[in-house]
């Protein structure tokens, strides 16, 4: 019965492609507009209600507006989170009769109600336009991505909009749970409203985990955040109102919008020029939410002997000592990196550790951290068994030559720019969003990097600010034809704040979950030192299990689901164990 019902579906399927494909819009693929029609018609039969269709979907599934899509009905939505946690959830919309006119969703949690509803908010997601073949293949097709229209942007300056055809719009609902919620259930009532008035609605339940979450990553970071257009042509400069300079009018509430996704203010291209937002590092030191930054992009040293001393010296050290003064003024050196020489490759080893050795000497204390190409990580007679911090690609990683090297005393990190590709894990545009809340989560607690680099987040190459949705007109190129790579976050809105994208959101909710695996695991270092140990063995198995990250969530880089609820039951199964200790 399954084959036959394959085979009525496939065929349904090509009947759609000649009615439909001459639907698609210019430059996207036919096929995803009658696989559309073909969900949207199952989407109808399965949520329709009067005027509208509601389901729902994971924040971690990308719900393409005219492409296939996948939903579950919306019944009931549920969300589960820890004190100082914030998780979200996705309503689905589409129009069974007619166009959709001022389409908003509503969470209230009741007047009185012990949890608030101003914790719960709902925003519009915002679709961006492909127009160029990718280079690339995705998961889970392992195959080029398909041209069009892909969810990304969430617009929170935004909360209603039109649903018009058959197009599908998303809603991204986030719960943030405050510091001292008790812990414990609590129902509201979500409803999904088209002109002001109350169309579907379904019961919204949240579970508060008896623990709370801390308020820094537990994984050393270095993402950059430095408003950039990276296609500027040389000697070509902003002018004073370009919205990528809104920033600078805007720091305070700049720098708390990346605390809340786990980023200190930081640039691994500070340089001579480019100072490090010293303020606002003391900003997040007072909030208890500072990470590392980088002092100044650190160069190698071309002779050793004087006269190459004395060039660097004056060039080069000379700056990295004035940063180095600063930050211990200022109390921030232990949150301090040097990083630089990235990707470098061998026959500059011997002069990058002509530098090392003279930066340990005179800047004591502040580690060198480097994307160099040193496949033996200062092992093995590597000249950079001096350099502090490699990071290496994910794909490059090598666990046992980075175990190696810790045993030597370096740490290890690793990195994702635009490479590697699928069936490599990484974080652009058309990539699932759960694999950002799998690398951060899973697979770090999987394959133990020190820490986590990534070059970019803020290449911003619209012409223009985003200013409504749900179709925004911005470029999600970056470099050649990839897509969305350095851009993990936009900007607009009528205060030019920050705007994050489904990966960026994945990539903090990833964090939450190394967070858990870090709390279970002094809970199992607690049990197993206690009296309570005998009695306990069932637990110290399933502790351990967790632990370890099952093979079918994550084996590796490359080999790892994107099924959400597996992810899911590992992060349940990690919250039970935490509260059966409690």
């Amino acid at each position: 019965m399954k084959r036959d019902n394959a085979v009525l579906r496939g065929l349904a399927v090509a009947l759609s492609l000649l009615a439909y494909g001459a639907a698609a819009e210019p430059g996207t693929d036919e096929r995803d507009a009658a696989e559309h029609h073909d969900a949207y018609l199952r989407f109808l039969d399965e949520c329709g209600n009067g005027k509208v269709a509601v389901g729902q979907a994971s924040s971690m599934e990308a719900v393409r507006p005219r492409a296939a899509f996948k939903w579950r009905e919306a019944d009931a939505v549920r969300v589960r989170l820890a004190r100082g946690e914030r998780e979200s959830v996705q309503i689905i919309v589409a129009s069974a009769k007619g166009d959709l006119k001022d389409v908003g969703v509503e969470v209230d949690m009741g007047r009185g109600s012990a949890f608030s509803s101003s914790n719960v908010t709902a925003s519009v997601v915002g679709f961006v336009r492909t127009t160029k073949k990718p280079p690339y293949k995705v998961r889970p097709a392992m195959k080029s991505p398909s041209l069009g229209w892909w969810p990304d942007a969430i617009l929170d300056f935004q909360k209603t909009v039109d649903v018009c055809g058959e197009d599908v719009q998303s809603f991204w609902v986030r719960v943030t749970c405050p510091t001292n919620q008790p812990a414990g259930d609590y129902v509201g009532v979500l409803r999904v409203m088209v002109g002001g008035k109350e169309a579907a609605k379904s019961s919204f339940h949240v579970h508060v985990n008896d623990f709370s979450v801390g308020r820094t990553s537990p994984l050393p970071l270095s993402v950059s955040f430095k408003p950039c257009k990276s296609d500027m042509k040389r000697g070509e400069t902003l002018p004073p109102d370009d919205y990528r300079l809104a920033w600078k009018t805007r720091r305070e509430a700049y720098c708390d919008w990346l605390a809340d996704y786990y980023l200190t203010w930081d640039s691994l291209y500070v340089n001579h020029t480019l100072e490090p937002q010293w303020d606002m590092l003391l900003r997040l030191k007072e909030q208890g939410r500072l990470g590392l930054f980088n002092l100044c992009y650190w160069w190698y040293m071309d002779n050793n002997d004087e006269k190459g001393e004395e060039f660097f010296r004056k060039k080069f050290l000379s700056k990295y000592r004035e940063r180095y003064d600063r930050a211990k003024e200022l109390g921030l050196l232990d949150h301090a990196y040097f990083g630089g020489c990235g990707e470098q490759k061998e026959p500059v080893f011997k002069k990058m550790s002509w530098a090392i050795d003279l930066m340990h000497k005179e800047l004591p204390g502040v580690p060198l951290a480097s994307t160099v190409w040193d496949w033996k990580r200062g092992t093995d007679g590597s000249p950079l068994a001096g350099l502090d911090i490699h990071i290496p690609l994910v794909i490059r990683y090598y666990p046992e030559v980075a175990k190696k090297a810790r045993e030597e005393g370096r740490k290890v990190w690793w990195y994702i720019c635009n490479w590697p590709n699928a069936p490599w894990i990484n974080g652009l545009l058309e990539d699932p969003p759960c694999q950002l809340r799998i690398l951060m989560g899973a697979l770090t607690q999987k394959m133990k990097p020190d820490g986590f680099l990534y070059y970019e987040t803020a290449n911003w190459l619209g012409k223009n600010a985003v200013t409504n949705g749900p179709w925004i007109d911005w470029d999600p190129r970056t470099f050649a034809e990839w897509h969305g790579d350095g851009q993990w976050t936009y900007c607009g809105g009528p205060d030019l704040m920050p705007l994050a994208t489904l990966r960026l959101e994945n990539f903090r909710d990833g964090i939450d979950d190394l967070w858990y695996a870090k709390l279970l695991e002094q809970k199992l270092k607690q049990v197993e030192s206690s009296k309570m140990k005998v009695q306990s063995e069932e637990w110290i198995r399933r502790a351990k299990a967790a632990l370890a990250v099952p093979d079918e969530l994550a084996r590796d880089g490359k080999t790892f689901t994107i099924d959400t609820e597996v992810i899911y039951r590992w992060r349940d199964e990690m919250a039970d164990l935490i509260e059966q200790r409690n």
